[in-house]
């Protein structure tokens, strides 16, 4: 599948889903996009908020032990649902910044903002790969399966490494492959826009952090859960050659 087409698919559909406010492809979509989300860990109160999507295939918040006063960077961030879960960890003392490359997106983000008051927290639109904010600046990257979107992953990671302070970590989940998949998924739109065909196997992941700078890092896999393969389970069975992908690693202090 050609670059370009890959990237309309995966644009069309995040379109309509912020639109739409969700992929609406069942009378029950709703209470699935619930149901994954509960499964990652989050809570009814991080749901109700308005912002789950249910396009999550992790809970980056989980390991990313944030604190209070820190400087936290969303990567794909959709309406906020995992900046408003941080914002109330960091504190008034603390800044959560959500980056999209979708104004429409964005636009539903800053909503929510401006409706509950979380007013720690600001959006940008950008692209992840060339990211609007300053080098240095962030103590946590967070990301939930967004990364895998981009065709230049090394690009991406660079550009985290960039803004990140000395010392600074991510917390990044994420699909990984570990066998490979059939040639006739690589070529359907919906698996790359859905975080499938995009997947790299850890080891590959790996190698890029090392490129890239990083250090003390590691890539933990999990199955996928029952409520993601009954969202994303398109006419084969996932389990057979993906993984979910819990990425932690350091940049350097000095």
């Amino acid at each position: 599948m050609k670059c370009c087409d890959s990237k309309k698919a995966i644009d069309d559909l995040y379109k309509n889903i912020a639109v739409n406010d969700g992929l609406r492809d069942s009378d029950n979509s709703k209470e699935i996009e619930k149901k994954i989300a509960l499964s990652l860990g989050y809570t009814l109160e991080d749901i109700e908020n308005g912002a789950n999507l249910g396009l999550g295939c992790g809970n980056p918040i989980q390991n990313a032990n944030l604190r209070c006063g820190e400087t936290v960077l969303d990567l794909g961030c959709g309406k906020g649902m995992d900046v408003f879960k941080a914002c109330k960890i960091v504190g008034k003392e603390g800044f959560v910044i959500g980056v999209d490359r979708l104004p429409e997106m964005i636009e539903r983000a800053n909503y929510i903002r401006e409706k509950k008051q979380f007013l720690n927290t600001d959006f940008i639109v950008s692209d992840i790969d060339n990211l609007k904010v300053e080098s240095n600046t962030v103590d946590c990257v967070i990301s939930n399966c967004v990364i895998n979107l981009c065709e230049d992953k090394e690009k991406v990671y660079s550009e985290i490494f960039r803004v990140l302070k000395a010392g600074g970590r991510i917390s990044i989940s994420d699909i990984v492959q570990f066998n490979e998949l059939p040639s006739w998924v690589k070529d359907e739109p919906i698996f790359h826009a859905t975080w499938v065909a995009g997947s790299i196997t850890s080891e590959k992941l790996k190698n890029i952090l090392k490129n890239v700078g990083f250090e003390l890092y590691t890539i933990i896999e999990e199955e996928l859960t029952e409520e993601y393969l009954a969202k994303w389970g398109h006419k084969i069975d996932l389990r057979k050659y993906i993984r979910r992908g819990k990425i932690l690693a350091f940049k350097p202090k000095n």
